[in-house]
Parts: structure tokens; C-alpha cells; sequence
């Protein structure tokens, strides 16, 4: 009785949200605060904007080849400013599951600004101090942006403001080739933009197997993607029309590559907090993503971390699977449930979509597990 509440939930992304369901259906009194909009990237820079744009970006492409379904021809036009309102309505279709008034209407306590821990139990936000037993962390992840000289002159794109856009850029560079690039190197390239893509590994999609990667990366090809791997971007040059990247390969020889418009995809980095994490036992890693044990306890008593601010996996379904635990055991601390990864399902929605479960054969090799690879063509399949 000496807490306001059961549970401080900071953040109101997919981990946040599903932590306060799961709290308020228990009957925990629970508080959430929110800084930015609710619903988190997966509704207002991720998921949601993302694969309404590659549906479009697909569609149109399947109308660009109609002849390969036995349609002789088919007439079409668009206008890209149509396409993003279509990307707006489809957030707001969805914003009112994830509002401040339907989370209030399920009994929690929605605020509106930025957290500030003062201690284990207390947080401020707007001013005021409110204290609580636990206190649950998913403060989300952020675009990382890589330290290029001359980045920072020029107005660059990434998950976060792509989707202010209303003009279809000419020429698209896109820094990073795991899923976010690749997604919208295709996306892009079938709305009309010329697309480069630049990987500073020696592949697309480096954390796939080979053979994946490369099926991709011919696709990509073929549908006039520019590929570079191999490349690190060493400056951008500011010009009076176009910019620059400079790049760098591992022989030390150097490329120029032109673009009106540079999408930032490499990776994602856990975002920061105000408070003395140190202070009060959390850990951070290097990445600055926050520590947590197999509890999901993030200093191995009340502070829990669930969603991209911890990881393993930046996953809408991953941050949901966290909640359930960080919010179970928090609760019923006397019920401890350890979280478990071995089956994780995950999804680059490029065409053909790379879908995986569980260990991959890359994987088993790094944990000592022994496996049977078999491979068969989905062309054979009737």
C-alpha cells in the first residue's frame, strides 16, 4: 500500500502496450508514460507504414508484369502523394488500439511526457513523482546513425521521417543492406526511384545464410537494383543539386556515388533513458541496450526491460513475448518463469519473403549444436 501503483510502464510501443493489457487484465493498477505518440514505432514508423508501402510497391509491380499472368495488358498511373496518404490512413485506421482514451477505458493510468527515474521505485514525469513496485522499461530503439563526415550538412532519411516524404525521390541511396534496406531498396525501386544500395559487409542481409542472401541480392539485380557490398561510406559531399557519398573498400580504393535523397539503414540502437541506470544496478551493453537476466530483470530485483530497448530480437512479436514475463514476474515474483528464444519466428518482407524459425545452420555452428541441413526447391512442391 506504500506504492501508487503495481506497475510503471515506460514507453507505450508494442512491449509497453502489451505490458499494460496484460497488468490491467490481472487487476495491477498500472501507470504509462509516453513521450511521443503511443503505439511506438511498430504503428507510426515501422510495421504499419512499412508493409503498406510494400504492398502498394507490389502491387504496382505485378501490374508492370501482368503479362507473366496472361493479362496482354493493363492500363495504370499513380501519384506517390496518393500512395503515403494511402501509408497515413492506414496508421490512423489502426491508432485508436493503441490510444491513450482505449488504454484508459481498460484502467490505466496514460501520461503523457518524458520519464525521469529517480530511484527504484520512483519516476517524474511532468513534475510530478509517482512510485511503484516495479517499474517496467520499453523505451524502444532508435536509427543508428553512422559517424560520416558531412552526414549531418544534409537533410538524410531514415525509418523514422521516411514517412513524411510526399515526393518520390529520383535517386535513392540506402546506407545498410540487412531488412530495413532491402525492404525499401525494392520497395522504392518498384514506385520508380533509381536505388542504390550500399553494405559495408561482403553481402546483403549478413546475418542470413549465403545462399539466401545471394537469391536475394540476384533478385534485387535483375529488377535493377544497384548493389554494392564490400563499401564503407567515408564522407558525404554536399552539392548544389545532387550529394556525394564517398566510399571505401577493403582494398582502400575509393567510389563516388550520387544521390538526391540517402535513406540511413544501418541498424538500430537502444534509446537512452534519463536517470542513473548505474546507480541502480542496470546494466548496459554496448550497443546501449539495456542488460536484463532470463527473468527479463533488468538490475535483478523490481526494474524489468522487454522490447527493443533489450532485445535479443527488435521484433514486435519478440517485445510481446518480453512483456508477458517482465508483467508475470513482476507480479507473482514467487511464480518466476525464465523467457525462452528457441523458436522465434521472423519475416524480411522483400519478394520473395525470407522467413525463418528457431536456429539457422550459421547458428548450430556457433552453439556447438549438431543439425542435418536438407534443402528442397518450393518449385518442386505441387
Amino acid at each position: 500500500m506504500k506504492y501508487d501503483y503495481n506497475l510503471i510502464i515506460i514507453g507505450g510501443g508494442a512491449a509497453g502496450l502489451v505490458s499494460a493489457i496484460i497488468g490491467s487484465t490481472l487487476q495491477a493498477k498500472v501507470a504509462l508514460i509516453e513521450r511521443a505518440a503511443m503505439g511506438g514505432d511498430c504503428l507510426n514508423t515501422g510495421c504499419v507504414p512499412s508493409k503498406t508501402l510494400i504492398k502498394t510497391a507490389k502491387v504496382l509491380h505485378q501490374m508492370k508484369n501482368a503479362g507473366k499472368f496472361g493479362i496482354r495488358e493493363v492500363d495504370f498511373n499513380f501519384d506517390f502523394s496518393d500512395v503515403m496518404s494511402r501509408v497515413e490512413k492506414a496508421i490512423s485506421t489502426i491508432a485508436p488500439n493503441d490510444s491513450v482514451d482505449r488504454f484508459t477505458s481498460l484502467g490505466v493510468d496514460c501520461f503523457q511526457g518524458e520519464a525521469v527515474i529517480i530511484d527504484k521505485h520512483t519516476v517524474t514525469v511532468n513534475g510530478k513523482n509517482i512510485s511503484s513496485k516495479n517499474i517496467i522499461l520499453s523505451h524502444g530503439a532508435e536509427p543508428f546513425i553512422p559517424p560520416i563526415e558531412g552526414l549531418s550538412d544534409i537533410n538524410y532519411l531514415t525509418s523514422e521521417n521516411l514517412w513524411e516524404i510526399d515526393e518520390l525521390p529520383e535517386n535513392l541511396l540506402i546506407l545498410g543492406g540487412g531488412p530495413i534496406g532491402v525492404e525499401m531498396a525494392q520497395c522504392f525501386k518498384r514506385l520508380g526511384s533509381n536505388v542504390t544500395i550500399v553494405e559495408k559487409s561482403k553481402a546483403l542481409l549478413p546475418r542470413e545464410q549465403t545462399d539466401v542472401s545471394d537469391v536475394l541480392t540476384s533478385v534485387l539485380i535483375e529488377e535493377g537494383v544497384d548493389v554494392y557490398t564490400g563499401l564503407r561510406g567515408l564522407k558525404v559531399v554536399k552539392g548544389s543539386h545532387d550529394n556525394t557519398l564517398v566510399c571505401q573498400t577493403a582494398s582502400k580504393d575509393t567510389k563516388e556515388i550520387c544521390f538526391d535523397k540517402i535513406l540511413i539503414a544501418s541498424g538500430r540502437r537502444a534509446r537512452s533513458i534519463r536517470g542513473s541506470l548505474k546507480d541502480l544496478g542496470i546494466r548496459l551493453r554496448q550497443d546501449n541496450s539495456i542488460d536484463v537476466d532470463a527473468y527479463m530483470r533488468a538490475n535483478g530485483d523490481n526494474i524489468f526491460a522487454c522490447g527493443d530497448v533489450t532485445g535479443p530480437f527488435q521484433f514486435t512479436h519478440v517485445a510481446s513475448h518480453q512483456a508477458f514475463y517482465c508483467v508475470f514476474n513482476a507480479l507473482f515474483p514467487f511464480l518466476r518463469r525464465k523467457v525462452n528464444y528457441d523458436v522465434v519466428p521472423y519475416v524480411t518482407y522483400t519478394d520473395p519473403e525470407i522467413a525463418k524459425v528457431g536456429m539457422d545452420e550459421t547458428m548450430a555452428k556457433k552453439s556447438g549444436v549438431s543439425y542435418y541441413v536438407h534443402t528442397h526447391q518450393v518449385s518442386e512442391l505441387d
